[in-house]
């Protein structure tokens, strides 16, 4: 009995501690995104928006999501930059 309260116990430790790494990773990851980011660049909002930055300060960024239509957002709202398109592919998918 006290063997399997001990497998379990070290589980609960080993799960905790691999959370706690990812956590600190996710963090970290997220924290070069924003410190990288530079006017033009295309990205992905945490609600989804796609857009072009086109003015940065260290709290927000405005957003052009539409020709025209700029929002301002918090930065830290910025997900994820978005990928530039591979032009080596053609529209059928094979290299051109």
């Amino acid at each position: 009995m006290g063997a399997a309260i001990s497998i379990i116990f070290l589980a609960c430790a080993a799960a905790l501690g691999w959370m706690a790494v990812r956590g600190q990773r996710e963090m970290r990851r997220r924290a070069d995104l924003q410190a990288g980011l530079h006017e033009g660049d295309e990205v992905m909002t945490t609600a989804g928006m796609y857009g072009t930055i086109r003015e940065i300060d260290p709290d927000h960024v405005l957003l052009e999501i539409a020709a025209g239509t700029v929002v301002k957002m918090a930065r830290r709202a910025v997900a994820a930059r978005v990928p530039e398109p591979d032009t080596t592919r053609s529209a059928d998918g094979n290299e051109a």
